[in-house]
């Protein structure tokens, strides 16, 4: 028994040796302040998140967003588009109303995982596009 355990184990540690370790997955976040009009109510900013197709030899799984609280409820995924040699998702809102949300990338293959979190915050705090 204590052979079984022992073997499972070094089994077992041997497939999750084999995941890359975390590292930064190179995902750009910028802000287009002001970037589409919506008639009367004026502009809205557009955020866009552009991320490489894998990271480290995993596929790019999702990115999900959450409004930025103490302990996110909910994540909803965005839908992405692969465009420009790259993976694509954007969105657009007024900044009071998208600055706190967080965003969480994934990459994975089913068995390995790579993730990063991060805000729309950050993307404010780096210089805006401004497009007009």
């Amino acid at each position: 028994m204590k052979l079984l355990v022992f073997t499972l184990l070094f089994i077992s540690t041997s497939c999750l040796a084999d995941c890359p370790k975390q590292q930064d997955l190179g995902v750009e976040i910028t802000v287009e302040a002001n970037g589409f009009n919506v008639g009367n109510h004026g502009y809205m900013d557009v955020v866009k998140i552009s991320m490489p197709f894998s990271s480290s030899s995993l596929p790019f799984k999702s990115v999900q967003i959450s409004k930025g609280e103490e302990i996110q409820e909910y994540w909803i995924p965005i839908a992405t588009e692969k465009k420009e040699g790259k993976i694509i998702a954007s969105f657009r809102g007024y900044r009071k109303s998208i600055e706190n949300f967080d965003l969480f990338i994934v990459y994975s293959d089913g068995e390995c995982m790579l993730s990063e979190f991060s805000t729309v915050k950050s993307a404010y705090n780096k210089p805006l596009k401004q497009d007009f």
